[in-house]
């Protein structure tokens, strides 16, 4: 069923599945990644819906602005225009015959996890929030973090690593200084930066960059009443687990909801294991099983 909704200036569309059961049904409110990300956060997010509708729970998902049939530029996408996306769909999800008012949530990958943790925060209707691969800290931390990372794995030596890293730090010190793009493209175009998400070689880019690179989840953390789940794969490049994770756990202790961690062993940044990569049963059984359920706990990764 296809979804229309007005979000400042910009038309969203997306869609929303509904299971064969019987309604009115839980429903999550599904956000993709960084970059131009479509309803179905390319491949993602369609086996992880299949299963959820399996189970009963509806799932909407919406293009982001300026990329497929909504309208905008995703360049203008910064924390504060994407997190009131969020709400104008979740709110749009809730108004819908069958759906469950009181039994919508979020669920927001990687970028996605920042956009949702702001939205639920901001929003004490949200029942549930979920980060899937979205790091506790800020961009830079974590942009940071992946370089270093996938350099490390590929063999480099820490002295290589070292000297992208300072790089690394000179650029993100001309992007907070509010550098013009000629002033940051010769770091920008560095050959050891090239595996970041966003790297600012155009005008747009940089535009973008800026209000998202010392964006802080902690206060949203801090705000937010609902259940909360978050799932890590443990060997992912991308985001730093455990310093994501130490910051969840000291900004959701003692709140409302609590916090859920499920690490999934062996898992990238979406979580996929084996060969070929594909997200595992006992991700989508758990996941399932906790949105149903609503409640804080750790979930043991039985692999």
């Amino acid at each position: 069923m296809e979804l229309r909704v007005r979000s400042g200036a910009v038309d969203l569309a997306g869609t929303l599945w509904l299971p064969a059961s019987p309604g009115p049904h839980p429903a999550v409110l599904m956000v993709g990644g960084s970059g131009p990300t479509d309803r179905d956060n390319d491949v993602y997010f369609p086996p992880i819906r299949a299963r959820l509708l399996e189970r009963g729970i509806a799932v909407a998902s919406f293009d982001k602005r300026g990329v497929g049939e909504s309208t905008g530029d995703w360049y203008d996408g910064g924390p504060a225009e994407l997190t009131a996306d969020a709400l104008a769909e979740a709110a749009a999800l809730r108004d819908h015959a069958g759906i469950d008012a009181e039994r919508v949530g979020l669920f927001g990958h990687s970028q996605g996890g920042w956009v949702v943790l702001e939205a639920a925060a901001a929003d004490r209707r949200t029942a549930f929030v979920i980060t899937n691969s979205g790091p506790g800290v800020t961009p830079a931390v974590q942009e940071r973090f992946s370089v270093a990372t996938r350099m490390r794995r590929a063999g480099r030596s820490e002295r290589d690593v070292e000297g992208a890293l300072g790089r690394f730090d000179a650029m993100v010190d001309r992007i907070r200084s509010g550098a013009s793009l000629e002033a940051v493209a010769d770091l920008a175009s560095d050959e050891d930066l090239s595996t970041l998400t966003l790297v600012p070689t155009s005008a747009d880019v940089l535009r973008l960059m800026r209000p998202w690179i010392d964006h802080d989840p902690r206060s949203a953390l801090e705000r937010i009443r609902a259940p909360m789940l978050a799932i890590f794969g443990s060997v992912d490049p991308v985001v730093p687990v455990e310093d994501s994770l130490a910051v969840m756990r000291t900004a959701r202790a003692g709140r409302p909801g609590g916090l859920t961690e499920f690490i999934i062993e062996g898992g990238d940044h979406r979580s996929f294991v084996g060969d070929p990569p594909t997200v595992p049963d006992r991700y989508h059984q758990a996941l399932g099983d906790w949105i149903l359920a609503q409640g804080p706990t750790v979930i043991v990764d039985p692999a």
